[in-house]
């Protein structure tokens, strides 16, 4: 839904998607059309991209794209309007698979599935150069933050591994003027946490 300055209104349809759906996540291309990445509960809990060209919902792509099951779907629009998502992927034991739309398709980018372990809590961002950044739980120890960016052809990590002193829930991922990333997340051993 969009406000048009006095109410909230549907952008096409309401309840556009062919089933039931999950981890909804939007973004706006240069030109403001909206996209939506979701968990397709119509394609076997795989990742789905549409977006609205005006008129209608449309699917960016083969609706259910992904390997397998997606969950903690993330989307984001590069500078070039090239969609990107992140999810962690049913195919490779949840770890994460980070997909963009080109040529027509979705490709990997990187390898799938390259998070040392499950990963859990997604937030993706995006430098103007197309750079992803992705913050995740990572369960390889402790369930700490982790932060992998995609760099010379390959991800690795920003910094140390699981760098925060406890369990996280919630993340989100910022960069300020000069590109420096931030990390905001839920500390479960915070005495405030009620999870």
């Amino acid at each position: 839904m969009r406000f048009n300055g006095s109410a909230w209104e549907f952008v096409g349809t309401a309840g556009f998607s062919a089933w039931f759906v999950e981890d909804v996540c939007l973004d706006m291309d240069s030109n403001d059309v909206p996209y939506v990445a979701f968990r397709d509960g119509g394609n076997d809990n795989k990742a789905t991209v549409m977006k609205f060209n005006g008129t209608t919902w449309v699917n960016v792509g083969s609706a259910g794209f992904s390997a397998a099951a997606a969950k903690y779907i993330c989307l984001k629009l590069d500078c070039n309007d090239k969609p990107i998502v992140a999810y962690s992927d049913e195919a490779f034991n949840d770890k994460i698979t980070v997909m963009h739309y080109t040529g027509g398709n979705w490709e990997t980018l990187g390898n799938s599935g390259f998070t040392p372990n499950d990963a859990d809590y997604l937030s993706m961002n995006l430098l103007c150069d197309a750079s992803p950044y992705v913050a995740f739980k990572d369960n390889t120890t402790n369930g700490g933050i982790s932060v992998m960016r995609f760099y010379n052809s390959n991800w690795e990590f920003v910094g140390p591994a699981e760098f925060s002193p406890n369990h996280v829930y919630d993340i989100s991922i910022g960069f300020d003027a000069a590109n420096t990333p931030y990390v905001a997340y839920i500390d479960k051993q915070n005495p405030n946490y009620e999870g």
